[in-house]
């Protein structure tokens, strides 16, 4: 791996749930950057690596609703 993580350090229950999330949010408003969407996407993924699920989707769909908020996205 480039960054020497090996992908078994992520777990697939939680890339999936979070895959499934984002999908489903570019989904249903497409009209979103795609810019920031995929940094709040990346930053989303690599917290994984930290903290447990319920927490990632907490960040996620705060993040995302305060991103609305700002019309950054």
């Amino acid at each position: 791996m480039f960054f020497n993580w090996p992908l078994y350090w992520f777990d697939p229950k939680m890339l999936l749930i979070l895959i499934i999330l984002m999908l489903l949010t570019k989904g249903l408003l497409p009209a979103i950057h795609n810019e920031a969407f995929f940094i709040l996407a990346l930053v989303t993924i690599f917290l994984s690596l930290y903290l447990p699920l319920f927490q990632i989707v907490l960040f996620y769909f705060i993040s995302f609703g305060l991103f609305r908020l700002m019309k950054v996205i």
